[in-house]
């Protein structure tokens, strides 16, 4: 398809526990400082109930993120809780701007994937679609089956903008990228690229009916 950039995690076996440990706590330095300047804009403007609740998202936000082990893998169902909640902390910053669609159907709910592997993809939507944007924008984050594969789907109805090709760098696909290949080897797939009506989109296929390893 015209516009899209398929990348194959080509390169066979795995770079050790390490790297995965690396890959996995590379999440946007950004994010905190900008959520803490949203938390001190409620509590100046006296906004208490909207300030408590914000902390306790951060805390879950962070107790999910950073205790559980790192080459590990967490349910569907968590890594989208996961997401929805780093969005919610994002719609105190966009409040009129940021829409959000979680779409994740039961029967794929408990499938195993690697924890946080769609932060970065969500991350890039934030500052590529909707910071860049002066109307609604809706983040979407889907699930399906797909010829015997699990393919999971982040796309927004922004401006078109995403990872290179709107001067970033891209670090972020690239950091998936490598935890898929480090996890599945060839097995894995990445497709990202303008999406069919505008927007972006980064689909991302792995097996269905086995979880990624992590060993050495």
């Amino acid at each position: 398809m015209t516009g899209w950039r398929t990348r194959t995690t080509a390169l066979p076996g795995l770079r050790g526990a390490a790297e995965l440990r690396s890959l996995r706590y590379q999440v946007n330095p950004h994010f905190l400082f900008n959520t803490l300047n949203s938390l001190s804009a409620l509590i100046l403007t006296d906004k208490k109930r909207e300030a408590e609740a914000m902390v306790q998202q951060i805390a879950s936000f962070y107790r999910q993120s950073l205790t559980e082990d790192p080459t590990g893998q967490v349910t569907l169902a968590e890594e989208f809780d996961l997401q929805e909640t780093y969005l919610k902390l994002e719609k105190v910053r966009f409040p009129k701007r940021l829409q959000t669609r979680f779409d994740l159907p039961d029967a794929l709910a408990n499938h195993p994937v690697p924890g946080m592997i769609l932060q970065p993809l969500v991350e890039n939507s934030v500052k590529y679609a909707v910071a860049h944007s002066t109307q609604p924008t809706t983040i979407s984050v889907i699930a399906r089956e797909e010829f015997g594969r699990l393919v999971i789907s982040v796309f927004d109805d922004g401006p078109g903008l995403g990872g290179k090709d709107c001067g970033g760098t891209g670090i972020g696909l690239a950091n998936v990228e490598r935890r898929l290949k480090t996890a599945y080897g060839r097995d894995a797939h990445v497709v990202t690229g303008p999406a069919p009506g505008g927007g972006y989109a980064t689909h991302i296929r792995i097996p269905l009916h086995t979880g990624p390893e992590t060993g050495e």
